[in-house]
């Protein structure tokens, strides 16, 4: 079942952002769910990336996510797009990994323009 939960918040200074993530069905909740997370945030040429964010164990999902003032165009390689909203062009994206490594989430971008990416990975 996939199920998509959202909010509205209002910032201090007045910026008010949508914030959409999917839902997958139940399962199990581990001992420890996150595995290791990290964001960063620019104003790219053409491309934002994520690294740094790593486990060696990590066996399951990695979920990306942006909010950008621009439009997002595509999904990472490897990564599947859950949602983009409309009209700001934010994305949601996941992967699933079977292989211990180093990740990284990644995506295009219509054009330059700024953008904040958050990354985390599920066990």
């Amino acid at each position: 079942m996939n199920r998509l939960h959202s909010c509205l918040a209002l910032f201090a200074f007045l910026i008010t952002l949508s914030l959409s993530s999917p839902a997958f069905g139940a399962c199990s909740a581990p001992a420890n769910s996150i595995e290791a997370e990290n964001c960063v945030a620019g104003t790219p040429q053409s491309q934002w990336d994520i690294s740094g964010a790593s486990d060696s164990t990590i066996r399951d999902l990695i979920f990306g996510a942006d909010t950008v003032a621009i439009t997002t165009k595509a999904a990472g390689s490897g990564f599947t797009s859950r949602i983009t909203t409309s009209p700001d062009g934010d994305i949601a994206e996941d992967r699933g990994v079977t292989v211990t490594g180093i990740y990284s989430a990644t995506a295009r971008l219509s054009f330059s323009g700024p953008w904040v990416m958050q990354m985390v990975t599920f066990e």
